[in-house]
């Protein structure tokens, strides 16, 4: 992301500047939901888009085709390392961080897990390619298992 009035670069990953006017400067991640745009109209009818026409193509195709690496900085995967553009699901909870690869959630779209101490689960629609994360807690502290 380039913020062109103070030529600040901001990276995706780190959520902050790493150049310009901003350097150093961290972005308040909030909740963001990737879907297509049907599944968006289907879940918020009422939205407005400046540009309709935007949607008619994915302006990062060629980025997706290509074998670089962007940010990563390496073309070559080692062992262990995800496919170098996989999608994933991210979770950041109480300061930890984890990533649930789209190639394991098209296998396996209910995920229970626990994250910084907190009962999580990661639901996937395939279809959509939409993920969603919740608190397995309940308020009465009971913790559910989730399946389809």
């Amino acid at each position: 992301m380039y913020d062109h009035q103070t030529d600040s670069l901001w990276s995706h990953i780190l959520g902050q500047a790493i150049s310009g006017e901003y350097k150093g400067t961290r972005l308040t991640f909030i909740p963001a939901l990737q879907t297509d745009w049907q599944t968006w109209q289907e879940l918020h009818p009422d939205t407005l888009v400046v540009d309709p026409d935007r949607f008619s193509r994915d302006v990062y195709a060629s980025y997706y085709a290509s074998g670089e690496a962007g940010v990563l900085g390496s073309s070559i995967p080692r062992d262990g390392d995800l496919y170098i553009k996989e999608f994933v699901v991210g979770v950041r909870l109480k300061g930890e961080a984890r990533a649930y690869p789209f190639s394991i959630l098209n296998k396996e779209p209910v995920v229970n897990d626990e994250l910084a101490g907190d009962a999580i689960v990661v639901f996937f629609d395939k279809a959509s390619a939409s993920g969603a994360v919740f608190s397995r807690q309940l308020d009465d502290g009971q913790v559910l298992t989730l399946s389809l």
